[in-house]
């Protein structure tokens, strides 16, 4: 079927009606996760996810003048950090992903295709529109802010810091870039490491050519033995997991690295290529190896490889708090991400209980700071992990 340009917003619903503007959508993409390639793929492997709900306005040539790659599911509602794991509330959520609002016109177009998924929302489509994060100076930020119905200016807001580094032409240069301690105990690591492991590792490097299947192999080896897996965050063999993957190898988007001693897995970093920008840091790493820190040795091996073959200007490390995004990225951005809840008497109901859970979490967190024991917390919880077995693999 064809869509017609028009000046109104709609939502397109399948992937039938989605078909005719994947050469546009395409061309707008600016995150893998928004392609049509990893979006499709995501819809259709995990049951929890019941179908594309995508706003689109289209300018008069058939191209992406605004549209909200956003996807409906049935999921738990989580908004928690690491202190206070109790079950939270299911939710029928509007999910728009990381870089989602595109088009030659988004900032533009963006109060327009909101108010169509609130108005959907309201209808009893889904309890809940999570958007994704902008950087507070971000055009399309701005734009929402500015609506006149206030419901962007209202909703929940979550803060955090999104990190970048810029790729230097050569690895001397990108050393430059950090401070002098960091820049010394990093190389004394680095030496140490290709000292001490000679002729025993092996850097092993994948693409979209590579054999995306060997890849994730290694990759479920080390992260089985790593205090992320215990966490239930960072890489895993799910079908929600594998399908981002196979989407992301299917638009040569993949981008692997893995160190591996004495023929076996050590250590791990993937993320997504596309236009000249990585996105992403999932790591791994297995402590038998060594006490080195394996997961910034592969980083920065990494970084080494990227600086001699010019192929990425920038690695978007993505939002989050990190200790090692602070020492290494170069620059970073203050964001905010907004979740919208439906006019619906359930809606208020999971918006009520997650501000009581997220407020006692922070309360736990202010007063571990206020008494310096969150980084013990931290290591305690991590040594915990450390000491159980991994889970097996779990569709998530």
């Amino acid at each position: 079927m064809s869509i017609a340009p028009t000046n109104e917003v709609r939502i397109l619903r399948s992937r039938e009606e989605l078909e005719a503007i994947i050469p546009a959508w395409m061309d707008a993409t600016v995150h893998p996760q928004a392609h049509p390639e990893v979006f499709f793929r995501l819809c259709e492997a995990d049951d929890v996810i019941l179908r594309p709900h995508v706003p689109v306005l289209l300018n008069d040539d058939g191209s992406i003048r605004g549209m909200m790659v956003s996807r409906l599911e049935y999921s738990r509602f989580v908004r928690s950090g690491r202190y206070l794991p109790i079950p939270q509330p299911m939710a029928k959520s509007v999910i728009v992903p990381f870089d989602g609002i595109i088009g030659s016109h988004a900032a533009e177009s963006a109060p327009e295709l909101l108010l169509a998924l609130l108005s959907s929302m309201d209808a009893g489509e889904a309890d809940v529109v999570d958007l994704p994060f902008l950087p507070l100076e971000d055009p399309i930020r701005k734009s929402l802010l500015a609506m006149d119905n206030g419901r962007f200016r209202n909703g929940t807001a979550n803060k955090n810091v999104h990190w970048h580094t810029d790729v230097a032409d050569s690895f001397d240069e990108q050393l430059k870039t950090l401070g002098k301690s960091t820049r010394g105990t990093l190389r004394n690591n680095l030496n140490r490491f290709r000292r001490d492991f000679e002729d025993r590792f092996e850097i092993r490097l994948y693409d979209s050519n590579s054999d995306l299947d060997e890849m994730m192999d290694l990759s479920e080896t080390v992260a089985t033995k790593s205090y992320h897996r215990g966490l239930d965050v960072g890489f895993s063999k799910s079908i929600r997991e594998r399908a981002v993957y196979e989407g992301a190898h299917a638009m040569g988007s993949m981008w692997a690295r893995i160190i591996l001693i004495d023929d076996k897995p050590a250590a791990f970093i993937h993320a997504f290529k596309w236009k000249r920008r990585l996105f992403g840091t999932y790591m791994g790493f297995d402590r038998e190896f060594t006490k080195l820190p394996l997961g910034t040795i592969v980083l920065f091996e990494s970084l080494r490889l990227m600086c001699e073959e010019d192929q990425i200007d920038t690695w978007d490390f993505g939002p989050g708090e990190a200790e090692y995004k602070s020492r290494i990225c170069s620059r970073f951005d203050d964001e905010e991400q907004r979740t919208i809840f439906a006019r619906t008497l359930r809606a208020q109901r999971i918006r009520a209980t997650t501000i009581a859970f997220s407020r006692t979490e922070g309360a736990i967190k202010a007063i571990l700071k206020k008494l310096d024991l969150e980084t013990k917390v931290k290591t305690a919880m991590r040594n915990r992990v450390r000491a159980q077995p991994g889970p097996t693999d779990q569709n998530r």
